[in-house]
């Protein structure tokens, strides 16, 4: 079986952490454990660094997509489905694409999936859709709130304007 790995962090600040390579190294370990093939161009890595799953909209992801429709690989693995989307209508679209269409299998190195585990994980895979979807929108308002609470205090969200200091000048 030819295996690739999907690897995502939402923000910038991140790129510098250890998250990507913590990932990338839980899925080939993962790959290794299934006794699939890691050598050379046998495993692609698509890697999108400071993109939200909230869209479709990430390169290494299209590219991922576009890969598995030249039929390049035959499974693709994240370390959790929320690295693949954290909208729940782009999870069952792509996952449909890549399993029904393009025969791709669609596997989680740390999470049950409908490929490895049947029904069961088709269970479970729905339900860690929905989480991940609402964990999104409920981060994003409680983000707003806290943005409103700053902004109704007289107090500026962010860095400060050009021309205005925040300490002593």
């Amino acid at each position: 079986m030819r295996y690739a790995m999907y690897v995502r962090v939402s923000r910038e600040e991140q790129v510098m952490g250890y998250s990507l390579d913590a990932q990338e190294r839980l899925a080939a370990d993962w790959i290794r454990q299934q006794r699939g093939e890691l050598t050379g161009e046998r495993v692609a890595v698509y890697r999108d660094e400071g993109h939200s799953a909230r869209t479709d909209a990430r390169p290494a992801f299209q590219q991922m997509v576009a890969d598995a429709r030249a039929g390049q690989f035959d499974a693709i693995v994240v370390h959790k489905f929320d690295r693949l989307a954290r909208d729940r209508y782009d999870a069952v679209a792509y996952k449909k694409l890549l399993r029904s269409k393009l025969g791709v299998r669609v596997l989680s190195a740390s999470e049950p999936s409908e490929d490895s585990d049947g029904a069961l994980g088709m269970l479970v895979e729905g339900i860690l859709e929905v989480v991940a979807h609402w964990y999104s929108l409920n981060l994003a308002a409680e983000t707003r709130k806290g943005k409103r609470e700053k902004a109704e205090e007289g107090l500026w969200h962010g860095a400060a304007p050009t021309g205005y200091c925040t300490g002593r000048c």
